[in-house]
């Protein structure tokens, strides 16, 4: 009986130590990584006595091992289970693999697929104001592309300069001009790579040529460029008025059909006030030349209105005032003392041009020559000034107001080639329509000036953006209504909403001194302060703009309150668009990208949605643009709105662009969310910023307007399957110091400016790192702009709270010791310039001067501590941050990522 006990014992015992070992399971809490990031490994096994993890014995069910804790270390784990005699294993393996890594020094996603672009080292980079399209690498979506360039030489001293494209397929194509620009002739056939460059020789013998440039053409997505000489045939053989349009079978419309199809169409109440107002402009009245810009509107409202009543109802006595109206303008100075010339304020003439011109077209057969005679010689005087200035485009290609007044002219031109009275004549015999198509060539070339020849965007202010749309909605308009040609969807305007979407919630609110988080100010330049301009803007000038663009998101964008606006007059150029086209349906709900990307211009935006009209964003600016025009010195600066109320904003009033105060406080990078710092031991204004206008400056002054203190977008991150966005600005290049005034010429202060936000819009928290350097030690400076005064509480010198109406954010410093400072009312800095609490000014200064910092902001909606972000430092300039399961790395100009 025991030997069978015995025995059984045995059995049992040969009969485990043979059992098979099986790992149950095998798991890692992340299967990215970033370098510094802890990983739990666990695992259940059965019947095994030996658990080895690469080689090593390991005990219990998990261990946590950082992979990337070593230039050198795997990323692939080796779990083995033995049995007692070592001939059985189980053995599962888990790979892991790196996350996200941001470390090219530039973003592929905004260049053709495989092509690195290379810096402009040639001869055109000593421009100072550097244009060139397309830029390298980019890829360019018509089978006509458009080609500019820097020119150096000054045009009485240029021979001539050579462009020459090649292609695949042997394809070449070379062309001797006197115009830094081209439209290109004839449209490209076969995909590929393309490079092209420019020869530039003087009358001297100097010879310069450009370095190699590359583009791809993929196809052709949209339309082909219409050619001056296309726009001005077109425009010669059309009858007056030229700005009738056609139907949808080409048939020129008359007035009494324009005036059927309008008094059915959603803009009947509008129409009927539009001719209601003919009838209160009937009675004569003196013109004297206007004193201020309302007055000037008002007088050629006039015009335009008794012109357009008076034709649709066939009113003798309206079309005879509307001419009596154009003979009182007429009269008015055209000399260099005139006040609405060229020479004294151009914007104004660019408004008489445009009367004048339509109303000449319009009232041409009603005229007499004599009367005609008046108009063209009076149209004449104004245009030769513009014209004459157009020619300096090649040494100041960003001059806005020469951008601006080459669409005019177009405008002006088409309607008054070709015209003729008693003596006078527009342009001589055998010549008309020449000028026209040279005018044509230089605007289609230039209105993608403001960085946005490949993607539309529109770098020169965000208030400006609006600004531009007002009057290129009304030109786009005439250009299609008279010529017949649509520009909306050429390269440098085909996505031009998406400045909108991305800048300017659908919301239809106003800012207020009684309420000021009414509504959203606009992110960055010149009018930054100023909210409102969906308001004002988007239910005529954008909707214009749509009824052009025939885009159903354009359509659904500016609909937001439009019922309040149905009775409101608008301008002709909308009553004739709606009763030639019919307006695309408007987007349903549309599934708007959460980030937008403009890498040329700078721009960055972050929404939690972005059809959602009191989103959560994050705006960010790193601009080759650098401080130019109406941009500011505000470089690497950030704009943080939560749930459609103002938290951090860009700083300043615009009031007066040429007022020197005004321009240092509105323009100066101290007073936007950036970083500032002060000259070393034995200085203490700590607000020095960028493109300063002395080569080692004390004090913070009043920034340069210059784009050659610029900066550059150099990472960017926002798949839509992530709740991340990430973006990336070396603002290094911005931080200088001008040697000479005016010279365009500067001294960097800094080694290293450089800073990466990132936003988390389903748990609503950004982060912001800084990481600077300098041969001198010195004190650094964050700066914050608010509408709402901060709460600083010293027993948390590193936390700064802010309450805006029902929205609130904390802001967390980590890194280098210091602390808030108390908020300054913009209003006792500036007393003057701000009404009190219209703005505040707040700083995180360090307690220490030092060569080099690196440091991370944590900015939460509702102050929610519920998960805490994490923030080690690897090394000096290293961080790794922790937030639920995302781990993030900032090191320097470097970033990664695992979630």
């Amino acid at each position: 009986m025991q030997k069978t006990r015995i025995a059984m014992l045995l059995s049992l015992a040969m009969s485990a130590a043979q059992a098979t070992p099986t790992i149950v399971s095998f798991d890692a809490d992340n299967l990215k990584v970033v370098d510094g990031q802890p990983v739990k490994l666990s695992w259940t096994v059965s019947d095994a006595t030996i658990v080895r993890l690469n080689g090593q014995v390991v005990t219990g069910n998990s261990i946590t091992v950082t992979p990337l804790a070593t230039s050198g270390a795997k990323l692939d784990y080796r779990l083995e289970a033995t049995n007692a005699d070592a001939k059985t294993t189980d053995v599962r393996t888990i790979a892991l693999s790196r996350g996200t890594v941001l470390d090219k020094g530039y973003i592929p996603e905004a260049y053709a697929p495989g092509c690195v672009p290379q810096a402009d080292t040639d001869y055109m980079a000593a421009h100072k104001y550097l244009r060139i399209e397309p830029r390298d690498c980019t890829t360019v979506r018509t089978a006509t592309p458009l080609f500019t360039w820097a020119q150096l030489a000054l045009t009485s001293q240029l021979a001539e300069m050579t462009f020459t494209l090649t292609g695949p397929g042997g394809y070449e194509y070379s062309v001797t001009t006197r115009e830094p620009r081209l439209v290109l002739p004839k449209p490209l056939v076969e995909p590929g790579r393309y490079t092209w460059k420019v020869q530039e020789r003087t009358s001297t013998g100097v010879v310069r040529t450009s370095q190699e440039r590359t583009f791809d053409f993929n196809g052709a997505e949209l339309p082909n460029v219409a050619t001056g000489a296309q726009v001005r045939a077109n425009v010669l053989l059309k009858a007056r008025p030229r700005i009738l349009p056609r139907d949808a079978s080409g048939k020129i419309m008359t007035w009494s059909v324009i005036d059927a199809a309008l008094k059915v169409s959603d803009q009947k109440d509008s129409y009927a006030a539009y001719m209601a107002k003919a009838a209160g402009f009937a009675t004569p009245v003196d013109i004297p030349e206007p004193a201020d810009n309302n007055a000037i509107h008002n007088v050629l409202l006039r015009i335009e209105t008794l012109a357009t009543a008076g034709l649709i109802a066939n009113n003798a006595g309206y079309q005879q005032e509307a001419i009596n109206s154009l003979l009182k303008v007429a009269a008015w100075r055209t000399d260099k003392e005139g006040p609405t010339t060229e020479w004294k304020q151009d914007q104004w003439n660019r408004d008489v041009l445009r009367s004048l011109s339509l109303g000449l077209d319009m009232l041409y057969t009603r005229m007499t020559p004599a009367q005609r005679d008046v108009i063209i010689k009076c149209i004449k005087a104004r245009m030769d000034p513009l014209m004459a200035k157009l020619d300096s485009l090649y040494r100041l290609p960003y001059d806005s107001h020469l951008l601006t007044a080459a669409l005019y002219a177009v405008e002006v031109m088409m309607h008054t080639t070709g015209a003729v009275g008693s003596a006078e004549r527009y342009e001589p015999a055998g010549t008309e329509g020449q000028l026209l198509a040279k005018t044509w060539n230089t605007v289609i070339t230039t209105i993608g000036t403001w960085r946005g020849g490949s993607d539309s965007a529109f770098g020169n202010s965000t208030g400006y953006t609006w600004m531009a749309l007002n009057s290129y909605a009304q030109l786009l308009a005439d250009y299609q209504l008279t010529a017949g040609v649509d520009i909306s969807h050429i390269q440098a305007l085909d996505k031009f909403g998406d400045n909108f979407y991305a800048t300017t919630p659908r919301i239809r609110s106003r800012i207020s001194e009684s309420n000021p988080f009414g509504g959203t100010r606009a992110p960055f330049g010149d009018g930054s302060e100023q909210g409102g301009y969906y308001y004002s803007y988007a239910w005529q000038s954008y909707g214009l703009f749509a009824h052009v663009s025939q885009n159903p998101v354009d359509e659904w964008y500016y609909r937001a309150g439009i019922d309040a606006t149905r009775t409101l007059p608008l301008r002709i150029y909308h009553y004739l668009m709606t009763a030639s086209k019919a307006r695309v349906a408007p987007a349903e709900n549309p599934q708007l990208p959460s980030s937008y990307l403009f890498e040329d211009a700078g721009q960055v935006a972050m929404h939690t949605n972005t059809s959602d009209p009191l989103r959560s964003s994050l705006y960010f600016r790193s601009s080759r643009l650098g401080s130019l025009n109406h941009s500011h010195a505000d470089n690497n600066s950030f704009v943080f709105v939560s749930k459609g109320r103002d938290i951090f904003v860009s700083g300043g009033v615009y009031k007066n662009f040429d007022d020197l105060t005004e321009q240092q406080l509105r323009r100066a990078t101290r007073f936007k969310n950036a970083l500032t710092f002060d000259a070393g031991e034995g200085y203490t204004d700590s607000g020095i910023g960028q493109a300063e206008r002395v080569p080692d400056p004390t004090v913070a002054g009043n920034p340069a307007f210059s784009m050659v203190a610029n900066a550059r977008l150099v990472n960017f991150y926002a798949p839509e399957t992530s709740n991340w966005s990430i973006a990336t600005g070396d603002a290094t290049g911005a931080y200088q110091g001008e040697i000479t005034p005016g010279s365009h010429t500067f001294k960097p202060l800094l080694k290293n400016a450089v800073r990466t936000v990132a936003y988390n819009r389903a748990d609503r928290v950004a982060l912001i790192y800084d990481f600077a350097s300098s041969d001198i030690k010195r004190r650094w400076q964050f700066n914050y702009q608010t509408v709402a005064k901060p709460e600083v509480d010293p027993a948390q010198p590193r936390r700064l709270k802010v309450v805006a109406a029902d929205a609130k954010v904390c802001s967390y410093f980590h890194g280098f010791n210091g602390a808030y400072t108390q908020p300054e009312d913009m209003a006792t800095l500036y007393p003057g310039y701000f009404n009190p609490n219209q703005q505040f000014h707040t700083a995180y200064k360090t307690t220490d001067r030092h060569n080099q910092i690196a440091t991370l902001t944590v900015l939460t909606e509702d102050c929610a501590t519920n998960v805490p972000v994490y923030v080690t430092y690897l090394t000096n300039t290293k961080l790794l941050i922790q937030r639920g399961k995302s781990w993030l790395v900032f090191d320097q100009r470097n970033v990664q990522i695992s979630e």
